[in-house]
């Protein structure tokens, strides 16, 4: 018989949330995780002692996870949801007939607060993984990645900048000193001379000149990129510092989308090692940060680059380097057929020596169609000037860091790919690198609980086994002399 629904509202009701909320719910297990009593003693000064209570700091910061743990992007929609959603409301502790917090109060909130007090609940997450022995803080992974600007590319527009304003900017952004060494050219600090300045570091590179005359009127500190297969566009750059173990996220950092990947290298290194209580034995990045500034910058701290030299690769069937004879005392190179490759120019930035072969002597050679696809000049051959790049190309070559680099491409890009495709990392949803810091830092807060939420220690596996193995034992379902250890495989 076919049935048909009608509803009759009561106007009493006997029920809790406790028994709407199923007891397998996600938030039932966020909720027991991390303890955020310590947010009360860290947000107090930023509080008047006057005036009408405020929401609780514990619900803005609880609000902000819920948008990014469900991927809601609105604020707007977010304060809806948690109106109507019951089990969001027994996260926040609010019941049925209370009134739900404006949408308003998490703006307020980052205005209020400042970046110190959400870098306080970063540490705190990460001291919990810690505790759970989720960090070991031996390897240590890099990278960064492109995140897409609360700003339009119409929104850019020329910037005209006095000479004063210019020359103050420049100080400024590469952090000059009184008795920095003027080179040949006239200028300041701008070849790298093998001595490590982490202000300088990643900045001595020319980039897109597009962001030194045009600023955008919605977000000035947004940079345009180019990127193939993707064109142009607004963006930011967000850092990354992954133990390997468990991929954990150790350290967080945002710069400018133009900005070089190796800048933050000493921000992630040292976030790193304050998170985890030690120095990491090795550090795995892709190929853009192998420089000879990264390669220098590691060594003098006892860390072991396992990084591929940035270097552009010979294409299959080409002459490699092993090919070319190198004369150290003429300072130039042999090819197979005796002609000589002469020192044409010194790259600076990269910290390498560019040799080439006159273009009539390759001319007729019988192995050019091997050697140089090039009409207008012979080859070109790159030695870098730091025996850290030799000791980089050895190192990536062991199947120490083989594993490594694979390993590389399975925890960090796929944080990324996570935190791109489920919590709101794809695109700024707020305008600034300070407020898309705070973005980055409780995203990356909210990837850690997670992996807190489904750790579960060996121990307390084994203990399971084991205590199963003695019911079925005691039920005589197991014979007596079946071993623990070939259960446990």
């Amino acid at each position: 018989m076919q049935g048909q629904k009608r509803f009759s509202p009561k106007l009493f009701y006997s029920l809790s949330l406790e028994q709407l909320v199923p007891e397998d719910h996600l938030l039932r297990r966020f909720e027991g995780l991390i303890a955020l009593d310590f947010l009360y003693e860290k947000t107090r000064p930023y509080y008047s002692h006057t005036g009408q209570p405020s929401v609780d700091p514990l619900i803005l910061f609880k609000m902000m996870l819920l948008g990014y743990l469900y991927g809601i992007s609105s604020e707007r929609k977010l304060a809806k949801e948690i109106a109507v959603n019951l089990a969001f409301r027994w996260y926040l502790g609010y019941d049925l007939d209370e009134a739900t917090p404006n949408h308003s109060v998490l703006s307020k909130a980052r205005s209020r607060y400042p970046e110190a007090v959400f870098v306080s609940f970063f540490n705190r997450v990460i001291e919990l993984c810690l505790q759970a022995g989720l960090i070991k803080g031996e390897a240590v992974h890099l990278d960064s990645t492109l995140i897409k600007a609360n700003a339009a590319l119409d929104s850019f527009v020329e910037v005209k900048e006095t000479a004063a304003t210019f020359i103050k900017r420049v100080y400024a952004e590469n952090h000059f000193e009184e008795d920095a060494p003027v080179a040949k050219d006239g200028t300041i600090g701008r070849h790298f001379d093998g001595e490590v300045n982490v202000h300088k570091m990643g900045r001595r590179r020319k980039r897109c000149f597009v962001n030194n005359t045009r600023k955008s009127t919605t977000d000035p500190e947004a940079a345009v990129v180019y990127r193939p297969g993707k064109g142009r566009q607004t963006a930011y750059k967000g850092h990354l510092a992954v133990d390997g173990d468990h991929r954990i996220i150790t350290a967080v950092e945002v710069t400018s989308g133009a900005a070089d990947d190796t800048v933050a290298v000493d921000t992630l290194i040292r976030g790193h090692t304050t998170a985890t209580g030690q120095v990491p034995q090795c550090a795995v990045a892709d190929m853009h940060y192998g420089t000879s500034e990264v390669y220098n910058y590691l060594d003098q701290r006892g860390i072991t680059a396992v990084i591929k030299p940035r270097r552009v690769n010979n294409r299959p069937g080409f002459l490699t380097m092993a090919d070319f004879q190198y004369d150290p005392e003429r300072d130039c190179y042999l090819c197979p057929q005796g002609k000589v490759l002469r020192l044409k120019t010194i790259q600076y930035p990269l910290h390498r020596k560019i040799y080439a072969a006159d273009r009539e002597s390759c001319v007729g050679c019988p192995l050019r169609q091997r050697c140089t696809t090039s009409k207008t000049q012979g080859r070109l051959l790159s030695k870098f000037m730091d025996d850290h790049f030799e000791q980089a190309e050895r190192l990536v070559k062991t199947a120490r860091g083989k594993t490594l680099l694979r390993q590389r491409q399975t925890v960090i890009e796929g944080i990324f790919g996570e935190a791109k495709t489920f919590h709101l990392l794809r695109r700024a949803l707020f305008r600034g690198r300070i407020k898309l810091k705070i973005q980055l830092l409780l995203t990356a807060a909210l990837l850690n609980l997670k992996r807190l939420m489904r750790w579960k220690p060996k121990v307390k596996i084994e203990k399971k086994v084991a205590a199963v193995i003695r019911f079925l034992t005691h039920s005589n379902l197991l014979r007596p002399t079946t071993s623990f250890s070939l259960i446990a495989r």
